[in-house]
């Protein structure tokens, strides 16, 4: 994860502009200063994707959708770190909360991210999410 990116998210959690029952808690207790230090720890480490479980078929899918819709910002099939997360490899569970967040206007999103989840929903329905995450599951097609 990218510095920048670990900042936003912990400074969103710490203000409570990003919902999260237990992130909003934590980053509370960190000062701005322990942020940056945090940010800077996890940006050198190593990123490992979770080995788990999913539909080679979905992912297929979900590959198809990610492409045409999610690989400008979220490069290298969800691997590549800039300013964006690496959706690569992260659990499902959290990658289909995080989605649900979005969609239900809970989490702030860019402009370009509502418009590819709008045409996923309208082209797949909740499916093309659940393909989305199963790509990403295999840790964006290894």
């Amino acid at each position: 994860m990218s510095e920048k990116h670990f900042i936003d998210a912990m400074e969103a959690f710490r203000l409570g502009r990003r919902h999260s029952t237990v992130m909003e808690r934590i980053a509370k207790g960190f000062s701005q200063e322990e942020v940056r230090q945090l940010a800077a720890w996890f940006s050198a480490q190593k990123y490992h994707p979770l080995e788990q479980s999913y539909s080679n078929a979905l992912a297929k899918e979900g590959a198809e959708l990610h492409g045409r819709f999610c690989n400008t910002c979220h490069r290298d099939g969800g691997r590549a770190v800039a300013d964006a997360p690496v959706l690569a490899g992260q659990p499902k569970a959290y990658l289909t909360w995080s989605l649900e967040d979005f969609a239900a206007g809970r989490r702030p999103m860019p402009r370009k991210m509502q418009s590819a989840l709008e045409k996923i929903y309208i082209r797949q329905g909740e499916e093309g999410i659940v393909a989305l995450v199963e790509y990403y599951a295999s840790a964006g097609g290894k």
